[in-house]
Order: structure tokens, then C-alpha cells, then sequence
């Protein structure tokens, strides 16, 4: 296999493993999480992400045009560090963490946002956990210092800050037009999160206009949600489905097109385009529950479906809205999150020589990237070839799971 496949792979999963460790079952389920197959494949893609760094837009190059990977690859290899031991206790990721967390980023980025791309906040928060759970061992100093960075985005997003997140006239974050709600919902989450971790330690947010109780965190969580639902400037729910005036021309394809339930007409690709997506009618198909992008920087919104800027859904905006939910339902109940939980450490084994891919274990193919992961991870078979064109990180790990000795 040739460097650059290998670093086109490297990039793909350094920049996007984040993004998929803490979604991906495997490493969430704790019965499956010290399985010896499945302790090899998380930390032989965290190995390979780390190895063989690089943007994912590098070597997709037509996402750069939509999704283009403004905050680069550290931030994701240490959100999927501080997942990684949140999942196994494993002293290697900790150390991970407090070895690395200047030279990414982790401690010096104070953010205001937190998204799909710029994941330091989140990184910062579960950082803070670990710390207020007395795990930081001798790594403590650094992860004070994530910690001090978790505590400048609460206080931002409070306005109380030293720099504070902008929000409309009606009282919600606003970072950007297009599809601003995905950091509502996202940084609502770890306002809530974060107030539980203070209640749980005993302690008060610091922020630079004096400390602040853990229950003004949720309560800011709690006014965005209900701006979401309706109390706003326009009496808008931005749920589509939730209330009496919620947007009824969705950028969507599905939720534009009549169900197949209504009319069995076959209708084709650009059919479906030209006839339903482009007309100027509400929606046939109710896309129930979803989250739009949402009003602008003055709670402005145009319910049209090619503004695709406000009204399109996403599945990263109703994400952390549904622990967030979760959260506001059971109200103030004191839940502790600094809880330990219960996990079998892994036994630590000291690694096997590593064989060289040789031509006779790796292949190369101009129009597809393979590796054979058989010989990457010591097995013994010969026949392991994966083609990664077209794949995504799950079905990789269901591969690896497949293949693994």
C-alpha cells in the first residue's frame, strides 16, 4: 500500500475519529467494551488516526466546498482520547490527555462554540469530569487547565465572560446563518452537563464577573430550549411538527416528495427534484421532530424551502437536544455525574512485534484505497482485504471485528 493512500486514510480518520468514537456502540457499551476484538480495534484506529495525520478535506477535497475542516484534526484525536477512557479506564488515554493537551490545543483554546467541527469545548468538559472525579492523577496542572477552558465557555455562554457568544434580541446563541441552531443544542448540552458536574463536586462556576451557581447553567439551557419551542420574538416552534406554527417548507428531500403510502406513483430522482422539492407548498411528509437551522442574527426566519440556510434539518442539531431533554425532564434531582462507572479495567499487555506490510500483505489500486488488516493486526489469515472506497468508520470496525484473531 502506498504513503499516500495510507496517509489519505490516516487523515480521514484522524480528522473524524472523534466524531465516531463516542457514537459508535462499541465503545459505549460497557458488556462489549474489554472484549480482546474490540479492545484491538478501538485502539489500533486510534493508533492508525494518530499515526497518519491529516484534514479529511485534504484527501475528500469536495467537502471542502460544504464541510470544510476549519479546526483540523488535534481537537478530534483528543475528543476521542477523553471518550476512550471515559469507555475503559485505560491509563494510556489519560496519559494521552495530559501529554498532549498543550501542544493540540486542548488547553489553550478558550471557545465559544461548540459543533461538528470545533470540538474543544466538549474535550475541555469531559477533561473537567475527570478531574472533579480525581483521576487526573499527576496530570493534575494540565487538567486544571482544561478546566479553566471548559469554565470560559459556560461563563461566555452566560455572558458573563471575559468574551461573551453574541445572541439575537430574543435571547439565542447566534454563531452563524446557516444552520445556527447545531450550536444551540450543542452548547445548551454541555451547559447542563457541566451544572450537573458542579452540583456533583459541591462547587460554583468562576467566571470573570464573580462566581456563578450551577443552576444559572440550567437555566440558560433551559431558555434556549424553550426558544426553540416557541417562546421567541415570532412564536416560532423551530421543531418541526411541535406547537401550531412550526416551518412547513423543510429543506428536505424525503419530507418534500408525497408518501408512497398516499400515492404509489413511482416518482424518479430529478422527478422527485423538479416536481415536489421545487414547489412552493408545505410539506406532504411531515419530518416530525426535527430541529431547522433556525432564525437570524434579529429572529428573523423565511419559511421557504430553499433557504436552505434556515430550514434545513440536521441530525447534529437534535442530537444533544435529546439528552438535553432528558436532562430538563427530571428537573433539579441532584443527580451525581462524578459517580464512578463501573468498568473492568483492561488488562494491559505489552504489544507484539508489529510485521512490516509487506507487497504481499498490502495491495495497491489507483482507484480504491486497500489495506490488509489481517497482517495489521497480527492475524494469521492472508485473505483480509477491505476496498475503503465508499465505506464508512462503522462498517471499518465491523470489518475489523470480522477479521480480528
Amino acid at each position: 500500500m502506498n504513503a499516500n493512500k495510507i496517509n489519505s486514510l490516516g487523515a480521514y480518520l484522524s480528522d473524524n475519529f472523534g466524531q465516531s468514537s463516542n457514537r459508535a456502540g462499541v465503545f459505549i457499551v460497557p458488556k462489549d467494551l474489554n472484549r480482546p476484538r474490540v479492545r484491538t480495534v478501538k485502539s489500533g484506529l486510534f493508533n492508525f488516526a494518530d499515526k497518519y495525520r491529516g484534514k479529511y478535506d485534504s484527501s475528500i477535497t469536495v467537502a471542502q466546498k460544504y464541510y470544510r475542516s476549519v479546526s483540523g484534526y488535534n481537537d478530534e484525536l483528543l475528543w476521542a482520547a477523553a471518550w476512550l477512557y471515559q469507555a475503559t479506564n485505560s491509563q494510556y488515554y489519560l496519559d494521552y490527555l495530559g501529554n498532549n493537551g498543550d501542544s493540540m490545543g486542548g488547553t489553550g483554546w478558550g471557545m465559544t462554540e461548540f459543533g461538528w467541527d470545533v470540538k474543544y469545548a466538549g474535550v475541555q468538559t469531559l477533561v473537567a469530569k475527570f478531574l472533579m472525579q480525581g483521576k487526573a492523577r499527576h496530570h493534575a496542572p494540565v487538567f486544571e487547565k482544561y478546566q479553566q477552558k471548559a469554565e470560559y465557555f459556560m461563563c461566555s455562554c452566560l455572558g458573563k465572560g471575559a468574551r461573551n457568544v453574541q445572541k439575537t434580541p430574543g435571547g439565542l446563541i447566534f454563531r452563524q446563518r446557516w444552520n445556527n441552531m447545531q450550536f444551540v443544542t450543542s452548547a445548551s448540552f454541555l451547559a447542563t452537563v457541566y451544572s450537573d458536574y458542579l452540583v456533583s463536586a459541591g462547587r460554583n462556576l468562576k467566571c470573570a464577573a464573580g462566581n456563578v451557581a450551577p443552576s444559572q447553567l440550567l437555566a440558560f439551557a433551559k431558555s434556549q430550549v424553550d426558544y426553540i419551542l416557541g417562546d421567541n420574538p415570532r412564536a416560532t416552534s423551530y421543531m418541526v411538527g411541535y406547537g401550531n406554527n412550526y416551518p412547513r417548507q423543510v429543506h428536505h428531500r424525503g419530507s418534500s416528495i408525497v408518501s408512497y403510502k398516499v400515492d404509489p406513483t413511482f416518482v424518479t430522482c430529478r422527478g422527485g427534484y423538479a416536481t415536489w422539492f421545487s414547489r412552493k407548498g408545505s410539506d406532504p411528509n411531515l419530518l416530525t421532530g426535527a430541529i431547522v437551522g433556525g432564525p437570524d442574527a434579529y429572529d428573523n426566519f423565511a419559511d421557504e424551502r430553499d433557504n436552505y440556510e434556515q430550514t434545513e434539518p440536521a441530525t447534529y442539531n437534535n442530537a444533544p437536544l435529546l439528552g438535553l431533554l432528558a436532562r430538563l425532564s427530571g428537573g433539579h434531582g441532584g443527580y451525581n455525574q462524578l459517580l464512578p462507572v463501573v468498568v473492568p479495567a483492561p488488562v494491559e499487555k505489552k504489544p507484539a512485534p508489529q510485521p512490516k506490510i509487506s507487497p504481499s500483505t498490502a495491495t495497491q489500486n489507483n482507484s480504491s484505497t486497500s489495506l490488509n488488516f489481517c497482517s495489521y493486526c497480527h492475524c494469521t489469515k492472508d485473505d483480509g482485504i477491505m476496498d475503503f472506497k465508499g465505506k464508512n468508520l462503522l462498517q471499518i470496525l465491523y470489518y475489523l471485528d470480522q477479521q480480528i484473531c
